[in-house]
């Protein structure tokens, strides 16, 4: 049988075989009381790494913020409102106006009921349902004939009018 391996065979004097030794126990030291330095330098990096990441995509979300703030701002600047018959796609039907026909009265009821009265409107002038009414047309077009309807049309007309300031 072969003798155990000892020092004397590697050369190893005892201060030698004192170091290792001291170093294993270094070593076992180390890992029963916590991390390595070297574990902890890792650990370090890695909390500054997502330190400097956390800041990063806070400048960045600040940015986008900052710059969505700006669109909404400058983006109505250059544009002029449109009136809205005009915006109005070619297949959208808008509100024909009344019949030549018809006499200032007829004329001025059938603006009080475009502004007031659609329904009414529908059944006394045969105007499709679905049509787009310009209330600021038609308020126009109700002010300009107001001071020659006889006194049943203006009647009618305060009637609507008293109901529309009631409701604001």
């Amino acid at each position: 049988m072969a003798n155990p391996i000892n020092s004397s065979e590697f050369n190893l004097s005892l201060i030698q075989q004192r170091e290792q030794k001291r170093a294993i126990v270094e070593k076992m030291r180390g890992k029963l009381a916590g991390h390595p330095q070297a574990g902890l330098r890792v650990e370090g990096k890695k909390r500054a790494s997502a330190h400097k990441s956390a800041l990063a995509l806070g400048w960045k979300l600040a940015l986008g913020a900052v710059l969505l703030a700006c669109a909404v701002v400058w983006y109505p600047r250059g544009k002029t409102p449109a009136p809205i018959a005009a915006s109005l796609k070619p297949s959208a039907r808008t509100l024909p106006g009344p019949s030549e026909k018809f006499g200032i009265d007829e004329q001025a009821l059938y603006w009080t009921y475009a502004l007031y009265d659609f329904d009414r409107l529908k059944v006394s002038y045969g105007v499709p349902g679905h049509s787009l009414i310009d209330a600021g047309l038609a308020a126009e077009r109700l002010r300009a004939l107001m001071p020659k309807v006889n006194a049943r049309t203006r009647f009618i007309i305060d009637g609507y009018m008293t109901n529309d300031r009631r409701k604001t």
